[in-house]
């Protein structure tokens, strides 16, 4: 399959998309919060 250059720079969107909280809570994981077990608790509960 070859890369269509045509696509470059062209915007797409906006995309709506439900979440559900574990969706949200692994992402918050995922990206460093409550790393610690301290601080960014707020962002997985």
């Amino acid at each position: 399959m070859a890369i269509k250059t045509e696509m470059v720079g062209q915007t797409f969107g906006p995309f709506k998309r439900d979440y559900d909280w574990k969706a949200l809570s692994l992402f918050a994981l995922g990206s460093g919060a409550a790393f610690d077990g301290k601080t960014g608790l707020q962002y997985v509960y």
